[in-house]
């Protein structure tokens, strides 16, 4: 499978609703759009996990977050009363949604963190 494309560039405040993701000859399953909706819900997760880490999110940490939106995002995005549909479909996203998981982190984080130096400048060193 050829590898996504995410732009950095991603309307202010809603990170999900601008990111998309371009993979040649690769089609979305039926699951794949509804997943996007439920990725943007999980930022006061990454908020509540990663607080932590407010001055910066290293790469494993990073990867941690990712594997957060997936966890949380995909069991319920992606059923089916056919299990084997299921797991096809996951099959075929899933380089797409790690992507798009990934791009979502990384501009979440940036305009969370802009945010939070706005409301907290006293916390800049």
């Amino acid at each position: 499978m050829a590898e996504p494309q995410v732009p950095e560039q991603v309307a202010s405040g809603r990170a999900s609703a601008a990111l998309t993701v371009h993979v040649h000859g690769w089609t979305p399953s039926r699951f794949f759009d509804g997943w996007k909706g439920r990725v943007d819900k999980i930022k006061g997760s990454l908020v509540l996990q990663y607080m932590q880490y407010c001055r910066g999110m290293p790469p494993a940490v990073k990867k941690r977050a990712v594997d957060l939106v997936l966890r949380g995002t995909i069991p319920l995005a992606y059923s089916s009363p056919d299990p084997q549909e299921t797991l096809d479909a996951m099959e075929n996203d899933i380089d797409a949604l790690r992507k798009y998981a990934d791009c979502f982190v990384e501009t979440f984080w940036k305009e969370y963190w802009a945010d939070f130096l706005a409301r907290h400048p006293h916390n800049v060193d």
